[in-house]
């Protein structure tokens, strides 16, 4: 059942929204307001929901984590006396995870909860939705993914039949596809996990000397056969991070895809050059997924986060 905290809220509620990753700690304050005693859907607009913060994991430590977060949740002027919880997913470095559990102590005076781990089944707050993981062991699910996918499926914008892509292009790229099972019911079905762009870019230039060339952002030459060795590798990216989604848009019927991730930008370049624009389906930048998918569990009618 849900915790009483979220059951009845008598004063403000803050959740802090955390997403700690391979490269760096990102997170969102959420804060729901004190009248409101009844469980609200993400996109609610009874939500306060704040900027999105990122620290490199080279730059982070807990000090300074605290810092920020006071001074976040000291502008929600119109709570004084909110309580402060966290809903967090941590996919990074143990120190990162650990760093991330000590600041939260440091700000509330109490334990951290532990960081969410994919789950069977969710259901989410309001009417009754669900959101299910079809992986044969679901613990072994990212959870970056799996918080992912449930931001989407959160949105409440596929219809009964339809399959998305997930696509977050980060330090690897991956693509996960969630079907609408029926309105009800939305399904994470599995998905393909590749290096990243910067990962495969990496690699060329750490293991070859004469291939250290910069990435361009824009692709302006897609049908043309490169002829020099900058477009050689920016091509030959391209073509690797894209080529897998025009086969699943075909395989698996796809409707949308959904796209996140530090090198977002990156790959719809890719993709616009490279899958074929008549074979594309409208492709949505949501960078706020993950934090969606994280105040949906917050509120979600489970046992709660489990320990790693």
């Amino acid at each position: 059942m849900l915790h009483d905290e979220k059951a009845q809220v008598m004063s403000g509620q803050i959740v802090l929204l955390v997403d700690a990753g391979n490269s760096a700690i990102k997170h969102r304050l959420a804060y729901r307001p004190a009248q409101t005693q009844t469980t609200l859907d993400v996109i609610d607009s009874r939500w306060q929901i704040g900027p999105t913060h990122r620290t490199s994991n080279t730059d982070a430590s807990a000090a300074a984590l605290v810092r920020l977060w006071r001074q976040e949740i000291a502008e929600f002027a119109t709570a004084p006396s909110s309580t402060i919880s966290m809903s967090w997913n941590s996919v990074g470095p143990a120190a990162i995870q650990q760093m991330v559990a000590a600041a939260y102590q440091e700000l509330t005076d109490k334990a951290a909860p532990p960081p969410w781990i994919s789950k069977a089944r969710i259901t989410f707050p309001g009417a009754r939705r669900y959101y299910d993981n079809a992986y044969d062991a679901p613990a072994q699910l990212g959870a970056d993914r799996w918080v992912s996918g449930a931001g989407l499926a959160a949105l409440g914008v596929m219809a009964a039949g339809e399959s998305h892509l997930v696509v977050s292009a980060g330090t690897a790229t991956t693509v996960d596809l969630l079907l609408q099972q029926d309105a009800m019911r939305t399904v994470f079905q599995g998905g393909w996990i590749l290096p990243g762009i910067r990962l495969m870019h990496d690699s060329l230039r750490a293991g070859t000397r004469q291939l250290d060339y910069s990435l361009p952002q824009e692709i302006t030459d897609a049908p043309q056969v490169p002829r020099d060795s900058e477009s050689a590798i920016a091509h030959g990216l391209g073509l690797a991070q894209t080529a897998l989604i025009a086969q699943l848009i075909e395989r698996y019927k796809i409707s949308a895809i959904w796209l996140h991730g530090g090198d977002a930008q990156r790959w719809l370049a890719y993709a616009k050059a490279f899958a074929g624009a008549a074979l594309m389906p409208p492709i949505t930048e949501r960078q706020d997924l993950a934090f969606l998918g994280l105040l949906a569990l917050w509120g979600s009618d489970s046992a709660g986060p489990q320990q790693l």
